[in-house]
């Protein structure tokens, strides 16, 4: 079990990090307090099921998205699964216009290695 709260733990802890909240700002945002945020983050206390839901609800995640412990990722997989969780807690007109502005990034960067 304590295998199991570890990487819980981590992977929300990753979670609030990727979205660069404070303990404090992950826990209104969640709905849960600092203190709690803080125990798990300090291993000292496992999410009840019932704070998991919450965390993945307020987050746009699926439960299974918190529990998914494949294999370690290679660095570009970790890099772009933060920006999927990032953009999982956006509003739609976030997300097209961050979509629209990474096309003209992209756009920009392809004309300049020509």
């Amino acid at each position: 079990m304590d295998d199991l709260r570890e990487k819980i733990c981590a992977k929300i802890f990753g979670l609030r990090k990727a979205l660069n909240l404070t303990q404090s700002g992950f826990a209104e945002k969640v709905g849960l307090s600092e203190e709690y945020i803080r125990k798990m983050e300090l291993r000292k206390s496992t999410p009840s099921l019932e704070s998991l839901f919450k965390i993945a609800d307020a987050l746009n995640l699926s439960i299974y998205d918190l529990i998914d412990f494949d294999q370690p990722k290679p660095e570009r997989d970790e890099a772009l699964n933060s920006v999927i969780t990032l953009l999982q807690t956006r509003s739609p007109e976030d997300i097209k216009l961050l979509h629209e502005v990474g096309l003209k990034i992209f756009e920009g960067l392809d004309r300049h290695e020509k």
